[in-house]
């Protein structure tokens, strides 16, 4: 029997090649998905249209479809990207010199950071209207925030730091819930205080939570010796979820 040849269109490529997404980008090139991702970022995903990405990136209609069948693909692309500047692996490997209390509270600080862009509003506009992405990307999410916390545990056990009767499934369950809470645009206008403020809080007092003797001290240790840090939420209300203690003449937690 002789063997089948596949199909091929007029641009060169097998049906098979034309009908299976490049992933992760669809076969465009990195700056340019990087480019979407900046004006997602800017402008909104719902409102930057694909007459917008190709004005602001000085690219044709042609160019950008030749890539992207829809916006649907264009989304996709540019959370994948996103994520790919996060990888588990990465950070692991770039942060084994840090204490673990400290590269928690680096945690808080850049996804605080975050919020204060249209990162959630990104969020929320692929739930609603790219649903089938969101889900994608919130599988691969979970994946690797299990990673990277199963890593900070373990690293916070061997320096003595967190407490190793703690249920690390319960743990970054609960933390996960309250940081997509505040990451839910939909929840600020029952928030009392700017999300971003209360996320710092909330990661305080997970390290609380887990913390050993050792681990506290070493907690306000670096708060006092990073008075920029220690400012960020002193400038908020500390009545809701305090962040500091408050302390007797000698220094004492009360």
């Amino acid at each position: 029997m002789a063997a089948s040849v596949p199909e091929t269109s007029s641009s060169g490529k097998t049906t098979k090649e034309e009908t299976q997404p490049m992933l992760p980008y669809h076969g465009a090139p990195v700056e340019i998905v990087k480019g979407i991702s900046d004006i997602f970022l800017r402008y909104g995903l719902r409102s930057s249209s694909m007459d917008d990405i190709c004005t602001h990136l000085k690219i044709s209609k042609k160019t950008l479809y030749s890539y992207f069948s829809n916006k649907d693909e264009v989304v996709e692309a540019v959370m994948f990207y996103r994520r790919s500047q996060f990888q588990a692996e990465e950070i692991i490997k770039q942060t084994q010199d840090i204490p673990s209390v400290q590269l928690v509270l680096g945690i808080a600080e850049n996804i605080s950071e975050s919020f204060k862009s249209l990162w959630p509003i990104n969020i929320f506009d692929m739930k609603k209207y790219h649903p089938a992405i969101y889900e994608k990307i919130t599988q691969q999410d979970n994946s690797h925030i299990d990673k990277c916390m199963q890593f900070l545990f373990r690293k916070g056990w061997r320096e003595g730091m967190f407490r190793k009767d703690i249920d690390t499934e319960m743990q970054t369950e609960i933390l996960n819930m309250q940081i997509s809470y505040l990451a839910d645009p939909e929840n600020w206008p029952k928030l009392k205080h700017p999300a971003h403020i209360i996320l710092l809080h909330v990661f305080v007092n997970f390290i609380r939570s887990i913390a050993t003797p050792t681990g506290i001290a070493e907690l306000e240790k670096f708060i006092d010796e990073n008075p920029e840090k220690k400012a960020k939420v002193e400038a908020s209300s500390t009545e809701f979820h305090p962040l500091f203690r408050p302390r007797d003449k000698e220094g004492k937690t009360l």
